[in-house]
Order: C-alpha cells, then structure tokens, then sequence
C-alpha cells in the first residue's frame, strides 16, 4: 500500500515536471512567434503583415493582444482588417471589457474606428455598449463606423428595445453629414419595434439637409417606404439643384407609378446634365411602356392627349412590366456620342478617364505596338472629339502602385489643357503594381464627375484594396450616394484568370456601366 502510494506520488511529480517543461516550452514557442510576428510586420507587403497577425489567432495573452491592437494602426486597410478580425475572437469576458475600453480610449482615430469591427463581431452586450459608446466619438470617421457596426448588431437582434435605438436615431441630426447619410441608410427594419411613421418623420426632414449625399440617402429611404412618401421624395428630388440628387429621383421613379412623377419626369428631358436626361427617359418608357424617343415635347403631347386615361398603376403591376424592367434597357439621346475611347461611347460632359499605368502596360500586342501606346492614342482622340462638342469636363487619373491625378478636380477642357494632358500623358512610362481601388476612388472623390472610364489589363496588386470582396465592396460604399456610372475597358485579360475578369465586369455591372474587352 505504501508502495503504491509512494508510486501513485511519484507520478504525480514526474506528470506535473512534466507539464512545466512543456508549459515552458509552450511560452518559449509563444515568445518566438511574437518575435517573429513583429519582425514581420515590418514586411512592405501588406499580404504578409496580415499573414504575421493571424499567427496569433487564438492567443489571448496581453503580449498578443497589444501587438494586435498597434497593428489595428497598420497604414494598410488590409492588414487592420485583419487584426481586426482577431481580436474579435477574444472569448474572454474580463478581457473584452478591459481590451474596449482600451480602444476606445486610444488616442488614434484609426484605431477607435477599426475598434467598431472588433466590438460588432462579439455580438454581445459588451459589443453593443462599446459601439454605443463611440457613436459619441468625437472624430466623424469613428461615428460613421460606429453607425454602421452598431446598426448590423441592430439588425441581427442583438437588442432590438425602443432604448437601443435611440443612440442610432440621435446620429441623425449628428454634425457630420456623412454619419447622417450612414444613420438614414441603417434605419432599423420594422421587426425591430420601429414606429413607421417616426421612420417617415426623420426621412422628409432630411429631404431638405444641406448636404446633397444625405438628401439622396433620405430619398432612397422614403421610396423604400413606398405610397405617397415615396411620391413626395421624388418629386422633390427630381427638382433638386444638385445633379446626383435628381439622377437617383430620376432613377427610383421608376417604383413610383403616379402621375405627377411622370410629369416631372418629362421636364427632366431638357436637363443640363446627360445621365439625368437618360435616366428619366429610361423611367418614363419602364412606367408606361411607350417606346417615345427622349423628347420633351413629344412626351408632353402624350400626356396631354392619350396619356390623360392611361392606367399608371395598372401597367406598373403587369407582366409585360415586369419583363420590361428585367431587359437592358439603352436609352436613346437627343445627340449622338461622336467622343469614344477605345470604341467606347462618351456619352458625358463631366468624364475622368481612370487609367491603368502598371508595367504590364508596356506589353506588345498582336500588331507590335504596346498597350500603353494604343491607350494614348485613343485618349487623345477621344479628347479632341469631346472638345468639339462643347463644353465639357474633363479628368485623368494614371494608377499604378500610387495614383496621379492629372488635376484636383474635372476642368474644362480647352485646347491649351487639352495639349497639357497629352503633354504629360507621354511623358509618363507605365510601372510599377495595379492600385485599380486607388484609381477609381480618386475619381470619386469628384463630386462633379458623373461618367467614371477604367481601363486595365489586370488583376489589383496594390493599393488599399486588392482582394475581390473588398474591392468590390468598398467601390459600391464609395458610389452608394455619388451615382457614377463607372464604364470598363479590359485590355489584354487574355493573361489574367477568369476571376479578375468577372470582377471588372462586376465593377461596370454594379453602376448600370458598360463593359467591353479590347485585344
């Protein structure tokens, strides 16, 4: 028995010697890899920071985490996301609460904005408090994210009480006109207990915001409501100073069948801007199913005439309708587009040309002449044509691993800055990766732009968005209010994989746009 007992004591050590040296062993292994983490992430390849973070999935220690909570600082969106994406693993309850309170106390708008993925992928109590808590920040980016985290947990249920809604609600009178627009488009759905008529309240109030974004939000929202709000928003849209504000009542109309719309519609035939004239057309042919070219006058002689005993409503529920809205619908114009790029149609008088000036550019083509050659060539032409036309805007954006904006905005385009861009389109030399987000998001930043033209023959390889379902997603957020139509030339995809190919189709697809492949 005491044999036994001195062996069973015996095994006991040797079982707990044992766990200490592979517990040291395991901190020692732990103490290498945070080493080699942060050696890491001074890598330049955003792709391989992010790669170094996810080494620490799963490892809670307080080393661990601080180094995840300085990467959420990482000058690559890519890599936030993706100790972002870690952190929000953390499964321990006392280590959550002490972690949010550390980021929303940092000092870093960076990084208290990347904190609101974290706080929203615990979908917990904490989260929602933290998200809560920095609707309060006092950086407008913060609060744009925190609006649109704190609405997901929303949404998901996470807590759907009349009190969880008010901190979303109160950020629509918020200062920053981008937390408005954000706070219009996550109105919480009615399951969550939102009264409908506080919801048409704060939509026709916002109809009237200084700011044109939050007016096309308001709008979207109150057609979402349908019945007379919808008619209401519309047709003051459709009479709205600024040119996207009457494009998106121009294009919701459609899901408007009143007859008051449809006249308005008709006066926006004789618009000063191009993609406004051709969306009320489009409108006015889907809500009644006449083909009638896009003339004012002949529009207003049918309303006038037969049109007075058409059955606006009756047709917008019928199956020939339906089938209607369902085809590509090419709206005809009241001039022809004599510009093209690439044999393109420039259809715009307020265009940026986003081009791709990677080094794959200088590759040859079948007839002996580079890519980048033949792109020249055909700007210039287009540039001289679109001169002739009129008065027309114009700018080009060259991206490669970084972008270079040939002006700070759209200018006129006169002969003498007509000769400046070609002057300094050839004297550029393509190089360098594919920033393709870069490049469409500093046309987008114009708020004059309406036609946004990409070329590219590849795959995003840089910037701050490379991977497929960020890129994609992020160019819809930056469009969501805009409203370009975004038109893509793929040159030369005969090398690059099916996929990238799909996604620039998708990018066209996405804003209504045009999509051709050149050779």
């Amino acid at each position: 028995m005491l044999l036994r007992s001195r062996r069973a004591t015996l095994a006991s050590l040797l079982l707990c010697l044992l766990s200490q040296v592979v517990l040291a062993a395991v901190v020692r292994a732990r103490g290498a890899d945070l080493g080699a983490v942060k050696r890491l992430l001074g890598d330049p390849s955003p792709s391989a920071r992010a790669a170094a973070l996810r080494r620490l999935a799963g490892d809670d220690s307080a080393a661990a985490v601080a180094l995840l909570r300085s990467a959420l600082a990482d000058a690559s969106p890519y890599v936030r996301r993706a100790s972002a994406g870690i952190l929000g693993q953390v499964l321990d309850a006392s280590r959550r609460k002490a972690l949010g309170k550390q980021l929303r106390r940092d000092k870093r708008v960076v990084v208290r904005a990347e904190a609101c993925r974290v706080f929203a992928l615990w979908a917990d109590a904490q989260g929602t408090t933290a998200l809560a808590s920095s609707l309060a920040d006092r950086a407008p980016d913060v609060r744009r994210a925190a609006v649109r985290w704190y609405a997901e947990l929303l949404h998901a249920g996470a807590d759907p009480s009349a009190r969880a809604l008010q901190p979303l609600l109160a950020c629509v009178e918020d200062a920053d006109a981008g937390v408005r627009a954000e706070a219009l488009a996550h109105l919480p759905p009615a399951s969550t207990g939102f009264p409908a008529r506080e919801r048409v309240v704060l939509l026709r109030e916002r109809l009237s915001d200084a700011d044109a974004y939050v007016r096309v939000a308001a709008l979207e929202g109150s057609v979402a409501v349908s019945g007379e709000t919808a008619a209401f928003a519309v047709l003051r849209g459709l009479t709205d100073a600024v040119w996207s504000v009457r494009l998106a009542a121009a294009e919701l109309a459609r899901a408007v069948p009143d007859r008051r719309v449809l006249q308005a519609l008709v006066s926006l035939l004789d618009d000063a801007r191009a993609r406004v004239r051709a969306a009320a057309h489009r409108s006015l042919v889907l809500l009644t199913g006449i083909p009638f070219e896009p003339l004012a006058q002949r529009w207003r002689a049918w309303l006038e005439t037969d049109g007075k005993d058409f059955d606006l409503a009756g047709y917008a529920s019928s199956p020939e309708a339906a089938r209607r809205k369902k085809r590509r619908f090419e709206s005809g114009t009241d001039t022809v587009a004599t510009a093209r790029f690439m044999g393109l149609p420039i259809d715009s008088d307020h265009v940026a040309f986003v081009l791709d000036a990677s080094s794959s550019m200088r590759e040859s083509t079948r007839d002996g002449e580079t890519r980048w050659s033949i792109v020249l060539a055909s700007l210039r032409s287009a540039l001289r044509a679109l001169r002739a036309g009129g008065r027309v805007h114009v700018n080009v954006h060259l991206f490669a691993e970084q972008v270079e904006s040939l002006f700070r905005r759209a200018e006129r385009l006169t002969p003498a800055r007509a000769n400046q861009i070609e002057k300094r389109l050839a004297a550029s030399a393509p190089r360098g990766k594919t920033a393709l987000y870069d490049g469409i998001a500093a046309a987008l930043a114009d708020p004059v732009v309406d036609l946004i033209v990409v070329l590219s023959d590849g795959a995003p390889s840089a910037g701050a968005f490379f991977t497929k379902t960020d890129l994609l997603t992020e160019i819809r957020l930056l469009n969501r209010w805009h409203r370009a139509r975004i038109d893509v030339v793929a040159i030369g995809t005969d090398g690059i994989a099916r996929r990238w190919r799909n996604v620039l189709r998708t990018i066209a697809s996405d804003s209504g746009g045009r999509y051709v492949e050149r050779r």
